[in-house]
């Protein structure tokens, strides 16, 4: 049932919702804290804060994780590779990192 599923889950904060993305394992909301904590597929996990529940239901809705967290987290154009749309703290470094080829 949809009750169930793991978008509820996680929705309601309940659960992690594994995801299909090139860059993106998963990621956690919690409504009460309004945190949204992503884990990369390099390891790397991230919490960030005044996260809205439309914001977490956009998440899952978007075709695109990565892009996704483009639009509405990171701030995009050289130099802001640190730079956040939202207030954030890395919980874990990341684990490795892709050889460029």
């Amino acid at each position: 049932t949809f009750a169930d599923s793991d978008v509820d889950k996680f929705m309601k904060g309940r659960g992690w919702l594994a995801v299909q993305s090139s860059n993106v394992a998963g990621a956690h909301y919690s409504p009460l804290y309004r945190t949204m904590t992503i884990e990369y597929l390099n390891g790397q996990r991230v919490m960030y804060w005044n996260m809205s529940p439309q914001e977490a239901w956009s998440f899952v809705q978007a075709p695109s994780k990565g892009v996704w967290i483009w639009d509405v987290i990171r701030v995009r154009g050289k130099g802001n590779s640190e730079k956040s749309r939202k207030p954030y703290k890395i919980l874990r470094p990341a684990m490795f990192v892709e050889e460029m080829v």
